[in-house]
């Protein structure tokens, strides 16, 4: 039996990706483009709010040809105090 996968609940390759903050067409624009070349699970969902349905697209991506892995270290973190 194949084991099922919880998309929902699994963490996208994006947030580990130098590129994950407007430098593809996934994270760039408003109405965001699909990277051609990618593996990932539609995981779109409705959501009301204020009586209204919107339909939220969303991915999880597995593969992504234009993946940059993030290096931590030239992150600039800010503690809770708004200090850096």
């Amino acid at each position: 039996m194949e084991k099922q996968v919880n998309y929902r609940n699994k963490s996208t390759l994006c947030w580990d990706c130098k590129r994950a903050t407007g430098l593809c067409s996934w994270s760039r624009y408003h109405s965001p483009a699909p990277v051609p070349g990618w593996i990932a699970q539609d995981t779109s969902f409705r959501e009301k709010i204020g009586g209204m349905y919107y339909m939220r697209q969303r991915y999880c991506v597995l593969d992504c040809p234009l993946f940059i892995p993030d290096d931590d270290s030239d992150r600039e973190y800010v503690d809770d105090d708004g200090m850096e």
